[in-house]
């Protein structure tokens, strides 16, 4: 995994850049200011990385992905007590009731089948719940050339609301914009933003509505009261702890890789020698043998091979031992 990139297709945030950090972790502490506590359902949580984030805020958290891959790989690295994963059909067998919260968070434009994955968040979200969807901008990837293969189809800010709001009566639209980091933040004040960075007396340019990078729509079946809008660089978000923990813990695996590498080449290095001195050996044992052999086929005088007078001289030794002697004469009775 060393030489991997970030491939678009799954949050890995061992192999993203600080911006895809921002642009993902932006929207786990979207969620946990304004829908904190209870039980939440992650859709397509891909390597369980939100689903993670998202455990200190609520009782329970429950991923969900199509892939069993990356159910398992979610289950090795980042199951705990309150964070379980499985496989979408295994949820829909388990049948654990509705949830408080459910997030859908950069999946929809992986399916053609936009509308079913919708009903499907509904069908799981309880009476008083909460569900949060996110989709990147088309018009925004489609104005810098970006291409994300695994993205099946984007859509443009009124396919997406429009879209949300045919299955869910209440939506709020907020949209995703990046400054020197990520920040959600409510539609109406989309043309004039002023992002929290390190503290809250550090500001930063207005961003206008032509860099919005993601939208996000908080769903309800009542109206609720307007979600809180946040910034990934605030000093009250957990994101640059966990990115330091990942950058110690990604250090750490780069020095054992080290270690490993070293000692493989020490190996490599005595294999080497052990195999020079082997071949060593060889060359010496097979001149032996070949002098022996040599010195066994030369003919004496009588023109017999030394080999055959050496045979010779083993049955006459032969046939002066008791043995011979004894068997001799049982046989001869």
């Amino acid at each position: 995994m060393g030489d991997a990139t970030y491939s678009g297709e799954r949050y890995d945030p061992l192999l993203a850049n600080a911006l895809a950090w921002a642009d993902h972790h932006a929207r786990y502490e979207f969620v946990k200011a304004s829908f904190s506590g209870g039980r939440l359902l992650d859709v397509g949580c891909g390597l369980g990385v939100g689903a993670a984030a998202l455990a200190g805020a609520f009782a329970a958290v429950r991923g969900v992905d199509t892939s069993a891959e990356a159910v398992a790989a979610a289950s090795r690295l980042r199951s705990s007590a309150t964070v379980t994963f499985s496989t979408v059909s295994e949820l829909r067998r388990d049948a654990p009731g509705p949830f408080d919260v459910v997030t859908c968070l950069e999946v929809i434009e992986h399916t053609t089948h936009q509308r079913e994955l919708l009903e499907l968040v509904a069908t799981f979200l309880s009476k008083g719940g909460v569900a949060i969807i996110s989709t990147p901008n088309r018009a925004w990837a489609e104005r810098r050339g970006l291409v994300n293969p695994f993205h099946v189809k984007e859509l443009h800010e009124a396919e997406f609301f429009e879209l949300v709001e045919a299955v869910f009566p209440c939506v709020q639209r907020w949209r995703q914009v990046q400054t020197s980091g990520a920040a959600v933040i409510a539609e109406a004040s989309a043309k004039q933003v002023s992002t929290v960075l390190a503290t809250p007396r550090q500001q930063h340019a207005a961003v206008g509505v032509d860099e919005v990078t993601n939208f996000v729509a908080v769903c309800s079946w009542q109206p609720r009261p307007m979600a809180t809008p946040v910034s990934v660089l605030d000093a009250s978000c957990s994101w640059p702890a966990e990115l330091e923990a990942l950058v110690r813990a990604t250090e750490r695996r780069v020095d054992e890789r080290d270690q490993l590498i070293r000692e493989q080449d020490r190996l490599v290095a005595t294999l080497k020698a052990e195999r020079a001195t082997l071949a060593e050996l060889n060359a010496q044992l097979a001149a032996r043998v070949d002098r022996l052999v040599r010195g066994l086929e030369l003919p004496e005088a009588s023109g017999r091979p030394l080999r055959w007078r050496l045979a010779d001289r083993a049955n006459d030794v032969l046939k002066r031992t008791p043995l011979h002697y004894g068997l001799k004469r049982l046989l001869s009775r």
